[in-house]
Parts: structure tokens; C-alpha cells; sequence
């Protein structure tokens, strides 16, 4: 979508309420871009593409996306989260206690991820699965329903969805570039990145890890921003 990109404008609008400041996330502004995990290379070869103008330009953030996406695929973290979460106990869960994932899909080193038969799932996912066989990424396929059960372990060619233990998942807060938040649980792997770092979630998108709770806020959301898909 297109955004104002004219300082005059813009300042009006902030003062009138539209937007929370200069960092708004519905803003194609430098402090805006910057806190969604766009970087400094991003915006150099956007100005290259746009070009020296005396004229008005309006950026759209696709062009944007589209180059930092470019830039950044080959090089960040993949992570499961799971928003507007569904609990799910499964049943027939195979005996382990841990499944190894690439934290890469281009590159052999892996994570290490904790398992329960006790799991959540998008709810989103839930219903629009449901009665179906869905392979939980990296774990088992299951038939979801209100009773689950753990089908087999093989990898068939089902839809692929992420997935948290429930047990030990991290709550996660998201605010999305419509300045909306939103809420779910990641896997517990995200407590070794730090604020600033830009990581994938699975079948989400890029987000930027803006505020990391301290040991002392138990509970506390980690918070992110959305930067884009």
C-alpha cells in the first residue's frame, strides 16, 4: 500500500492523531522503516531504483519489501510462531522428546526444539484444516480434530503447518503494519536472539525483535514488528 511520504503531511497527520509518531508502522518514513528491520542496504538500493528527483516521489512499501526480501531471505533465522493460538492435547504421540530443525532451510545447522503431545497451532490453521491430516513441521502428521492423534512420522505430501509446545512456548506480541497487534506463541528458541535482530517466522513472515522482556518479567510478551512477508 502506498503511504505519505511528504514531511508536511505527515507532521500534520501526527499532530492531528492519524498516526502514534514518526515511527508509525503504516509509514514509509526512515525512523518507520528502520524499526521494521528494513536496513540501511535496503534503503540504498531503493534510492538507486527511484532515482535523484527534484519531483515528489511516493514509495510503495512493495518495492521496499521486494528488495529487502531479496536481501535478508538468505541470511536470517527461521522460528515457529503461532498466532491466536488453539491448544491441542494429541494422542498416539510418538516417544520423543525433542526433534531437530534446520534453523535455515539452505543450511545444515539445526535447533533443537522441546515436544509434548501438548501443543497449539493457529486457530486460523485449526479451522481451516479440520477433519483433515496436516503434518506439523518437522514432527509427525496428525489428524486435526477435537481429538487429535498422531498418524505417522513420515513426511507424506500434506499441508505443512508450525507449531509450539505449549509447555514451553514464549508468549509473542506482533505489531502489524496496520498498527494492530498481534498475539500468539513462539517456540522458546527465540530467547537466544536480541533486540534488533530480524528473524522469519515460519509461514508468517519477517518480523523484528523490538522489545526483549527482562529476566524479572516473567510472562511479559516479547515484542516484535512485522517488516513484511
Amino acid at each position: 500500500s502506498k503511504s505519505a511520504t511528504k514531511g508536511r503531511d505527515i507532521r500534520a497527520q501526527i499532530q492531528a492523531g492519524e498516526y502514534s509518531g514518526w515511527d508509525d508502522p503504516r509509514l514509509v518514513t526512515l525512523k518507520a522503516l528502520k524499526r521494521r528491520g528494513i536496513t540501511l542496504e535496503a534503503l540504498k538500493e531503493l534510492s538507486q531504483q527511484v532515482g535523484l528527483s527534484k519531483k515528489e516521489v511516493r514509495i510503495d512499501f512493495a518495492a521496499v519489501a521486494a528488495i529487502s526480501r531479496k536481501l535478508q531471505d538468505d541470511k536470517v533465522q527461521r522460528f515457529y510462531f503461532v498466532p491466536n493460538p488453539i491448544n491441542l492435547e494429541i494422542s498416539k504421540f510418538p516417544k520423543i522428546k525433542e526433534v531437530k530443525a534446520r534453523i535455515h532451510p539452505k543450511k545444515p545447522k539445526t535447533r533443537t526444539i522441546k515436544v509434548s503431545n501438548n501443543i497449539s497451532i493457529s486457530s486460523e490453521d485449526f479451522k481451516k484444516y479440520k477433519n483433515q491430516e496436516v503434518r506439523l513441521m518437522n514432527l509427525c502428521n496428525i489428524k486435526l480434530s477435537d481429538k487429535p492423534e498422531c498418524t505417522e512420522t513420515e513426511n507424506k505430501k500434506v499441508q505443512k503447518i508450525q507449531w509450539v509446545n505449549s509447555k514451553d512456548a514464549i508468549p509473542t506480541k506482533i505489531l502489524m503494519d496496520n498498527n494492530q497487534w498481534i498475539s500468539g506463541l513462539a517456540e522458546s528458541n527465540i530467547k537466544g536472539i536480541k533486540e534488533g535482530d530480524v528473524i522469519q517466522f515460519e509461514r508468517f513472515g519477517f518480523v523484528k525483535l523490538d522489545k526483549k522482556p527482562k529476566s524479572s518479567e516473567k510472562n511479559k510478551a516479547y515484542e516484535f514488528w512485522f517488516s513484511h512477508k
